[in-house]
């Protein structure tokens, strides 16, 4: 732990110092051409994410998150589960942005299409699932230096087909597909990368 919160902090002091502008020197307004926010926090709990957004246009970014949970890498929870349990997921979305300004600032419209891989139970009774989604957002960017906040909300549609290894048939029947729209709130805080 202690390791991973010296890492954080470094990392945070080396990001403010590279990206450090000299005194006396003008300011340029700039548009990044990378913005990345890794999940720092995540790791204490099973969950490896992070995004990634380059710039494609003045207007236009391509956005991209991946992201990977798996209980049994939680220590505490991890060791208390009986040896043949899973619960694990991995995840993929990619698509354009669309800023009414500049990139990375002001008002921004996205879609993007989205899949995801799960697997829950145990050797002899599990759930696999294979889910494909659309969605879209819709929000506003700041960008200062090397930091940028978005805030919003988006709409998103999954549909997940399922496999069910299950020793009671009715069950195993009973659960094909799932599929289900929500609406969801955007807060990110990501490091711009000029």
């Amino acid at each position: 732990m202690k390791k991973y919160l010296a890492f954080i902090v470094y990392f945070t002091v080396l990001v403010s110092i590279s990206f450090a502008e000299e005194p006396g020197t003008t300011k340029v307004e700039r548009i990044p051409s990378v913005v990345f926010a890794p999940n720092f926090i995540g790791p204490l709990f099973g969950l490896y994410s992070g995004d990634v957004s380059f710039k494609a246009a003045d207007k236009i970014s391509l956005d991209s998150e991946i992201g990977y949970f798996n209980i049994k890498t939680i220590p505490i929870v991890g060791s208390a589960l009986p040896e043949d349990s899973n619960f694990w997921f991995g995840n993929l979305k990619i698509g354009p942005t669309l800023y009414l300004d500049k990139a990375y600032h002001g008002v921004f419209l996205g879609a993007y299409v989205k899949g995801a891989y799960f697997v829950i139970g145990s050797n002899t009774d599990n759930l696999n699932a294979t889910s494909l989604g659309v969605g879209a957002k819709l929000g506003w960017r700041w960008t200062w230096d090397w930091f940028s906040l978005a805030l919003g909300g988006g709409y998103e549609f999954n549909k997940a087909f399922v496999e069910v290894k299950n020793s009671d048939p009715l069950i195993a029947s009973q659960l094909n597909s799932i599929e289900g729209a929500f609406p969801y709130v955007l807060f990110k805080m990501e490091i711009a990368v000029y």
